[in-house]
């Protein structure tokens, strides 16, 4: 009897560590896995906030290494291979009246800056429901200088975790 209890937290862990893995990175899958997978409604909430609250803190000091790594070594390198100020300048200028010419209404970029001029730091929050590392890393590139930062964030993905847990448990 004693060796089928172990057993079964065994097989708890595991589905707690899929859980928190999958939470890391995609939160909008990570309630209803959860909750298929047999565990209550407030240890989904619970698991999914701290698992997408780890994941935020990974991905954005991870996000201000690689930021900093590209500054320091990548962009030098661009600009000792393009030349001097000015011929950066024109080619800055030849590249936006490209971006003009072909611009799509679609691109990421585009969208972003819609966002981050509208809504600005709330707005990119908003998008932890779907990916956890993008937004940190548009997170710390954009708003690295606020204090509340992070706050924000896992403010953003604690709302999200009951908000798609309470539609999927009162919902299926």
């Amino acid at each position: 009897m004693p060796s089928l209890i172990i057993l079964l937290q065994v097989d708890t862990f595991f589905k707690v560590i899929q859980l928190v893995l999958l939470s890391i990175v995609k939160l909008i899958v990570a309630p209803p896995v959860s909750l298929e997978m047999g565990l209550g409604y407030f240890e989904t909430v619970a698991i999914t906030a701290i698992s997408g609250i780890i994941g935020i803190f990974i991905f954005y000091h991870l996000s201000g290494l690689i930021i900093k790594w590209y500054r320091k070594h990548v962009k030098p390198l661009v600009n000792r291979m393009i030349g001097k100020k000015r011929d950066r300048k024109a080619l800055r200028e030849m590249v936006r009246n490209a971006e003009i010419k072909g611009a799509s209404k679609w691109k990421s970029k585009n969208i972003l800056k819609k966002i981050d001029k509208r809504w600005g730091l709330i707005g990119i929050c908003s998008f932890t429901l779907f990916t956890i590392p993008l937004v940190s890393f548009f997170a710390n590139k954009y708003y690295s200088k606020n204090k509340y930062t992070l706050i924000y964030l896992s403010g953003s993905v604690i709302l999200w975790s009951f908000v798609i847990t309470t539609l999927y448990f009162f919902a299926f």
